[in-house]
C-alpha cells in the first residue's frame, strides 16, 4: 500500500518521535511518505537518516488554503496514496479539505491527548476543537486512540462513535544506554520534556525541594529546554536549591542523561501516552508518574513506581519519600518490571503488528 503520513511541523515531541521510531519498519512493508506544512524542520535530518525524504508544502494561515490544499491533492493523485495518516488538528484538517469528494483514498486519525486540559484552554480553543470532532466523526475512515483514557473521553466528550475508535498503544525501540553511571551519593530524579505548563514541572520543583527538607540527599535532572525555562531558573534560586537541579537544554542524547538516573519521573497534568515514559521503562527506570490520563495504564504501584497527586505536594512528598525509603518492592525488582511492562505492550513489534492491521482492514 502507498501510505502518505502527515504532520503539523517537524519540531521534535511525542508525536514526530514515534513516527520516526517506527517510519523504517513500516517502509519495509509499505511504500511511505511524509509530508509537513509548518516551517520547523529540527527532525527533518533523523527522518533522511531513516530512508525518508520528508516534504514541505508550505502552510503559513488561511491565505496558503487553497494552494495548500492543490498542491496536497496533486501530491496523492502522483503517488497514488491509498491512505493517509494524519495526526494533529492542522495537517488532520488540511487533509480532511484535500480529499473533500473523494472515497477511495482511506484516512487514519490518531488521538494523541485523553482530555482538553483544563477549562479555560478549552473555551480559548472551542471553535477548534468543535471543528476537530466533525473532521474525525464524519470525514476519518478509522481512528485510534493512543489508551483507553483517550478512547473514553473521545466517545463520552467527544461524541465520536466507539465502533470507530481502536486503541493501540504507543510502541517504540528500546533505547540503547550506557551502563549506568550515578557515582554520587544523591538519588537522581530525571525528566525528559518540552518546558510548557502542562507537564508541571514547577510543582515538580517544589516536590523537590520538600524531599529535600525532609532530609533526602537528592537531584534532579531536567532534560531539555521550552518557553518556561527563565521561569523555571527563577523557581528553582527560589526555592535555593540550585546545586539539586541540572538543566541540560534541548540535547539529541537524551539516553547519555538517562543512564545517570535512578528514576523517572512526569508531573504532568494531562497525559495519553507519553513516549518519554516508554522510553523509560525500555531501560528498567522506575517511574514516578502524576496519577492522571494514560499514565494510569502504563505505572502500577509498587510494581514498575508510584502514581502520585502532585495537586497535593505534601501529600506527594511524603508517598514519595515512604516509597523510596520503605518500599513494598526491591529497586531492582522494580527496574525488571519496568522492562518486562515495555516488552508485553509498548515495543515497536507489538505496535507496528497492531497498526498493520488495522491498515489491511480499512
Amino acid at each position: 500500500m502507498n501510505i502518505l503520513y502527515t504532520l503539523p511541523d517537524l519540531h521534535f515531541g511525542g508525536t514526530s518521535n514515534l513516527l520516526y521510531q517506527n517510519i523504517e519498519n513500516l517502509a519495509k512493508v509499505h511504500k511511505v511518505y511524509l509530508i509537513y506544512f509548518g516551517p520547523n524542520t529540527l527532525m527533518e535530518k533523523n527522518f533522511i537518516e531513516k530512508g525518508i525524504m520528508p516534504l514541505r508544502i508550505p502552510y503559513n494561515g488561511a491565505k496558503d488554503l487553497l494552494k495548500t490544499v492543490r498542491s496536497i491533492r496533486k501530491f496523492i493523485k502522483i503517488n497514488n496514496i491509498d491512505i493517509i495518516h494524519t495526526n494533529l488538528f492542522l495537517d488532520k484538517a488540511l487533509i480532511t479539505f484535500a480529499t473533500l469528494g473523494s472515497r477511495s483514498i482511506k484516512k487514519v486519525s490518531t488521538i494523541h491527548s485523553a482530555d482538553n486540559n483544563k477549562a479555560d484552554v478549552y473555551l480559548k480553543n472551542k471553535l477548534k476543537n468543535d471543528f476537530e470532532n466533525i473532521i474525525d466523526k464524519y470525514f476519518m475512515d478509522k481512528i485510534i486512540a493512543v489508551s483507553e483514557t483517550a478512547k473514553r473521553f473521545s466517545i463520552d466528550n467527544r461524541g465520536i462513535p466507539e465502533k470507530k475508535i481502536t486503541v493501540i498503544y504507543n510502541g517504540i525501540q528500546a533505547l540503547q544506554v550506557a551502563p549506568y553511571n550515578n557515582n554520587n551519593n544523591k538519588i537522581v530524579f530525571g525528566t525528559a520534556c518540552r518546558f510548557h505548563s502542562i507537564k508541571g514541572l514547577p510543582r515538580l520543583l517544589k516536590t523537590i525541594f520538600i524531599l529535600k527538607e525532609k532530609g533526602l540527599k537528592i537531584k534532579l535532572i531536567l532534560i531539555g529546554d521550552g518557553g518556561q525555562r527563565s521561569y523555571l531558573e527563577k523557581v528553582i534560586e527560589n526555592l535555593q536549591i540550585d546545586n539539586d537541579v541540572e538543566i541540560t537544554g534541548f540535547t539529541d542524547d537524551v539516553p547519555f542523561y538517562l543512564s545517570g538516573i535512578d528514576y523517572y519521573v512526569n508531573s504532568s497534568y494531562s497525559e495519553a501516552m507519553p513516549i518519554s515514559v516508554l522510553e523509560a521503562l525500555s531501560i528498567g527506570l522506575p517511574v514516578i508518574a502524576s496519577d492522571v490520563g494514560g499514565l494510569k495504564e502504563i505505572v502500577k504501584n509498587n510494581y514498575n513506581g508510584l502514581r502520585v497527586d502532585f495537586n497535593n505536594l505534601e501529600k506527594t512528598a511524603d508517598e514519595i519519600f515512604e516509597f523510596l525509603n520503605n518500599g513494598k518492592t526491591d529497586y531492582w525488582i522494580l527496574k525488571k518490571n519496568s522492562v518486562s511492562t515495555f516488552e508485553s505492550k509498548f515495543s515497536s513489534g507489538i505496535y507496528l503488528k497492531n497498526l498493520n492491521a488495522l491498515y489491511e482492514n480499512l
